[in-house]
């Protein structure tokens, strides 16, 4: 036998060759050739001409996740490359085979019980275990998994519209731009030549002077742009960019520091799906568990505290925008709907445009053994696009069958609590103490259930490694993870928290003034963190202890999933997301109010700023970046915490790039189309006279605006 020859027996492994034998003893094959072409190569076996293997052994997958060549099979004209699909011991696993031309997938699941069959016996044999199951799926990576449908025409209809809008109001923009300057040149020669004249002239008095140059100082109003321009320009790059890294001016600077807070908590949880995405495809399985078992991999598991921070954040910013307006407004249903439809328009166009370009555009970019899967779960919005347009696909989504646009169920749980911090708010202006008991009675009501639901269900640490029970995930997704019940919590306590800073501020402002009334518990706290470096410095280390403890205290979990009783998880999944938020509000009211702190200052970098105002964007396109970089994939990925970090640097990079553009071409021209021309906010005079209806309108508007324009993050 010739050298190459030993090579390519050396790189066949059993697997194909108990593919092979599986095809060539199927009766039920439809094509003819498939059959003589597999008994064909198994005759040469026999006869040890190992030659014909040795394309199929070169370019053919080695092991679990191994995709083999793609590239190099396709371009042979008598093979064809399939992807085979293994499911066993909770996993699935693809490998990649380069078989012969004439056989069709339908040929390979023809054969697929001969084949899972003999892989069963395998699988039992090394992992002894006789209950040990593989289930086998063979799919076809250059079949057209796309259909092109009247969605596909309103998402690229969206893109025409965007990207046609951008061109032509930066144009607009550009060129009014520059005839400015030039008329401001033109005027400023003028002038300058009138008032030497004026001045070398004798016999003119200052006033006549004054009457004859004034004019030209400020004669010239800007010529008011027609509907059609104004509209145009709504998409301007210039303008959207200026306000992109301008500062925003005026207001509270202290709330600022939860840009740092937001950059922090968007890339933690970026991170974590980088871990949750790539181990399907990891080429060492082997070292997974001993992986997932390390230390740092506690920083992944709980970037699901990022999520209850966003939730915090949301809840925080809507009272502290809302109690500074509701004064000026009645609650009523006018008025209520007014604030919901204005949230809704706010977030959904943009929205909106993320899903349809995911659903219906993306899909033709990419390609690859693995890219049918990143088409599989764009189609699940075949069914489901209305629920995500409409914010309550949490409703409909099934764990164990992809979500529409999987990570939109944040915005809904987001959207569903919204609806009653109107309230909530409102009548905390009204009667604070009542207001914060109502908050709070909910919050414990909440959790009381989150208990309850915990205990009956039988929830336990979803901790990712062999030995931990499954059985609960079901109910534990549907039930527990996506539901506003177990989420609102931590976006109560957002509310509680911008009471207590609104307190806060009225204390510090009032104090030392005559007739100032007693501090409650915020004035307090407030007037210590202020005067007492040991009380803020012990407020940090309670703070940071507390949200170190509880991620820290599942680690025992990690060698032992199941060491916990069931009470104990019960209290963790409780009291853990709450706990950290709160634990959060200690470190946040220190930097609010230590203008002194090194930390406060790091937090307020203007990059952090930037981040915050696409945060949004960054949401809603982040999954797609990650989701586009795995499933273009020719090759397996090394599963290590190296050489995910730098998966995520480049996935961060791109995303940060989308966003921005994503932020300035759709979203930003949605805002001020919706402030401009949906409900556009009537001009102020220096006097004005308006009445109590009037009054209620327009508080309702900035409230609107004002909510969406400050540092809030709508995340996964």
């Amino acid at each position: 036998v010739s050298t190459q020859s030993t090579w390519g027996i050396k790189m066949v492994k059993l697997w194909i060759i108990v593919v092979l034998i599986a095809v060539a003893s199927a009766s039920n094959l439809r094509t003819e050739q498939c059959i003589q072409e597999v008994r064909q190569i198994i005759e040469a076996i026999q006869k040890k001409e190992f030659n014909v293997l040795i394309p199929t052994a070169l370019y053919s997958g080695k092991d679990l996740n191994d995709l083999g060549a793609y590239n190099q099979c396709k371009k042979l004209a008598d093979y064809k490359y399939m992807i085979l699909s293994l499911g066993a011991v909770g996993q699935n696993f693809s490998i990649g085979l380069c078989g012969p031309g004439y056989c069709t997938v339908e040929d390979y699941r023809q054969a697929t019980p001969a084949i899972q069959d003999l892989l069963n016996k395998l699988a039992q044999g090394a992992t002894k275990d006789p209950n040990t199951r593989v289930v086998v799926t063979f799919i076809d990576p250059d079949l057209d998994y796309t259909n092109f449908n009247w969605a596909s025409v309103l998402a690229i209809a969206m893109v025409l519209f965007f990207v046609g809008g951008t061109v032509v109001g930066s144009a607009i923009d550009y060129f009014q731009e520059a005839a400015k300057e030039d008329k401001k040149a033109r005027e400023a020669t003028s002038r300058s030549d009138l008032e030497q004249s004026v001045a070398t002239s004798a016999g003119i008095n200052a006033s006549i002077k004054e009457s004859v140059v004034a004019p030209l100082n400020g004669r010239e109003r800007e010529q008011r742009d027609s509907q059609i321009i104004k509209f145009f320009k709504c998409f301007s790059l210039f303008s959207n960019f200026e306000s992109l890294f301008s500062d925003r001016e005026g207001g509270d600077q202290n709330i600022n520091i939860f840009n740092g807070f937001r950059t922090i908590s968007i890339i933690w949880v970026i991170w974590a799906h980088e871990y949750n995405l790539r181990g399907n495809l990891a080429t060492n399985v082997t070292d997974l568990v001993p992986i997932l078992q390390s230390n740092f991999s506690l920083v992944v598991l709980s970037a699901l505290y990022a999520v209850d921070i966003f939730f915090f954040m949301g809840g925080f910013f809507f009272a502290y925008v809302f109690a500074n307006k509701v004064a000026k407004m009645t609650l009523n249903a006018g008025s209520y709907f007014m604030v919901i439809v204005h949230r809704y328009i706010r977030l959904v166009p943009t929205y909106a445009f993320a899903l349809f370009f995911f659903w219906r555009i993306s899909i033709y970019f990419g390609s690859g053994p693995v890219w049918y899967k990143y088409v599989e779960s764009a189609r699940e919005c075949d069914d489901m696009w209305y629920s995500n347009i409409l914010l309550i696909d949490n409703y409909f989504g099934s764990f164990g069958k992809e979500y529409c646009f999987g990570h939109g169920w944040y915005m809904s749980n987001d959207f569903q609590i919204f609806l009653i911090t109107p309230f909530l708010v409102w009548l905390y202006v009204k009667n604070p103490t009542k207001g914060k008991m109502v908050v709070w009675g909910l919050i414990a009501a909440l959790l009381v259930y989150t208990y309850v639901l915990s205990d009956v269900k039988k929830f336990a640490i979803n901790i990712p490694i062999p030995g931990a029970r499954r059985d609960y995930l079901h109910d534990y997704f549907d039930l527990y993870y996506y539901k506003p019940w177990t989420r609102a919590p931590a976006y109560l306590y957002g509310l509680i928290f911008a009471f207590f800073y609104r307190e806060a501020q009225a204390h510090l402002k009032s104090r030392g003034q005559p007739g100032a009334p007693t501090p409650n518990i915020a004035g307090i706290v407030a007037g210590a963190i202020k005067e007492s470096p040991l009380f803020r410095a012990a407020l940090y280390i309670v703070g940071f202890f507390t949200m170190f403890m509880i991620v820290w205290v599942i680690q025992p979990l990690l060698k032992n999933p199941n060491l916990w009783s069931q009470t104990t998880n019960d209290l963790y999944m409780t009291f853990s997301r709450i706990g950290f938020v709160m634990a959060l509000s200690l470190v946040c009211i220190c930097l609010m109010l230590d203008e002194g702190a090194w930390i406060r200052q790091l937090f307020l970098q203007k990059v952090f700023a930037v981040i915050g105002k696409i945060s949004f964007s960054m949401y809603l396109i982040h999954q797609m970046v990650e989701d586009f970089t795995y499933y273009t994939a020719k090759k397996g990925f090394y599963f290590s915490h190296e050489s995910l970090f730098v998966t995520l640097l480049s996935d961060l990079i791109m995303t940060m790039f989308l966003s921005m553009i994503l932020h300035v071409v759709v979203e930003l021209p949605m805002a001020n189309i919706e402030k401009y021309f949906i409900f556009p906010q009537r001009p102020r005079t220096q006097a004005p006279k308006v009445s109590d209806e009037q009054k209620q309108q327009e508080a309702v508007k900035a409230v609107s605006y004002t909510h969406l324009t400050l540092p809030t993050i709508y995340s996964v």
